[in-house]
């Protein structure tokens, strides 16, 4: 049975473009572009611009764009603008945030 694997970018790298990934990434670095996986966690140190979509996400860090997501949780830490779409959202209290949210099923 094949096991999942994490990639990480850490907060030394700026990225520009498209990341896809067949797993969980994890991202800690300052991004533009589109980002695709089975799992992201963007950490503290995330600077992301621009649209998410995966299967569940973890934000810690900024991010500004669309999410499409089964799975959202937005940390205390995170700073997010954009739109939220969604089947289960999860926010904690101190986050900061400018979004629009949708939740249904089937996401």
């Amino acid at each position: 049975m094949p096991s999942s694997s994490n990639s990480i970018l850490l907060d030394d790298v700026e990225l520009k473009g498209k990341i896809t990934e067949k797993d969980n990434i994890i991202i800690g670095c300052k991004f533009e572009g589109n980002v695709t996986a089975e799992d992201v966690t963007f950490s503290d140190r995330a600077s992301i611009l621009g649209d998410v979509n995966a299967n569940k996400v973890t934000i810690e860090g900024k991010v500004k764009g669309a999410v499409t997501s089964k799975q959202l949780s937005i940390k205390q830490s995170a700073d997010v603008e954009g739109d939220l779409i969604t089947e289960s959202l999860s926010i904690e209290d101190g986050a900061k945030l400018k979004i629009q949210a949708l939740t249904k099923k089937g996401v």
